[in-house]
């Protein structure tokens, strides 16, 4: 294992020391690399600026220290890299581009084209279809007959496909696929704060399917990203907190 990758929630637990701070020292010690990416960077500069957090910049020098320089980048063409990135200069690109637009339209769209799907089906027909959605494991979700139907008919009609090869195809396909479960109500966000904390979530996802390990303790995030992973065939495992330590205590062998 060469690559870690920490949601914000885990990266946030770090700063205050304890034992998600010794594991990260510890595979650090091993020659692990915990990059952060700019979804972590996105995070830190809403809290300041959208939330007047003056202290949230002091978690730059942090975040510096956690990573060691190492970042997944984006890439105008091609995959993610991992790359020694200037944190400042990442922060000052998020900034000056007011950081990633945080909308709920992408889920409010596929909420609509969803209902339209169902328009002509019965209100217990419905239900039928979100009790078998909401039954389903995340390995089973994209076998879910209703899902896979809807899935071919935007193949059909709106040449919808799933494409992972660049940076940009794979966060393409990684939104749509996670509004599709939501809409569907797997792992369904019903509030407009937590929906557009999802914007996040779903960044994170796209950026920890690079690296070998993805951390995420959000039960939601997890299982939705553990569908997807399966889906488009990434290589990147998914554990939450207590599987990390669990992990972390496995390279001392």
């Amino acid at each position: 294992m060469r690559t870690v990758y920490l949601d914000q929630q885990i990266v946030i637990e770090s700063f205050d020391g304890g034992e998600i701070a010794a594991a990260i020292e510890h595979g650090k010690s091993k020659g692990i690399i915990f990059p952060y990416s700019p979804a972590h960077i996105e995070e830190i500069a809403k809290a300041h600026h959208h939330h007047k957090r003056e202290d949230a910049l002091l978690q730059i020098p942090k975040l510096e220290e956690l990573s060691g320089g190492w970042a997944i980048m984006a890439r105008r063409r091609g995959p993610a890299q991992l790359c020694q990135e200037d944190i400042d200069a990442c922060l000052a690109r998020v900034q000056d581009d007011g950081g990633r637009l945080l909308t709920v339209e992408a889920v409010a769209s596929e909420t609509e084209r969803v209902a339209a799907y169902f328009e002509n089906v019965s209100d217990a027909d419905r239900n039928k279809v979100w009790r078998s959605v909401e039954g389903c494991t995340s390995r089973e979700i994209f076998s879910n007959p209703h899902i896979h139907k809807y899935i071919a008919i935007l193949a059909r009609e709106q040449h919808f496909r799933i494409r992972v090869e660049t940076f940009k195809k794979r966060e393409a396909s990684f939104e749509h696929l996670f509004n599709i479960l939501n809409a569907f109500g797997f792992q369904k966000e019903h509030a407009h704060k937590r929906i557009e904390h999802r914007v996040h979530d779903v960044s994170h996802a796209i950026y920890g399917s690079y690296a070998d390990l993805f951390v995420t303790n959000d039960g939601s995030l997890r299982k939705s990203s553990e569908a997807i992973y399966s889906l488009t065939g990434m290589k990147s495992k998914i554990v939450d907190r207590k599987g990390f330590l669990e992990l972390a205590r496995s390279w001392n062998a």
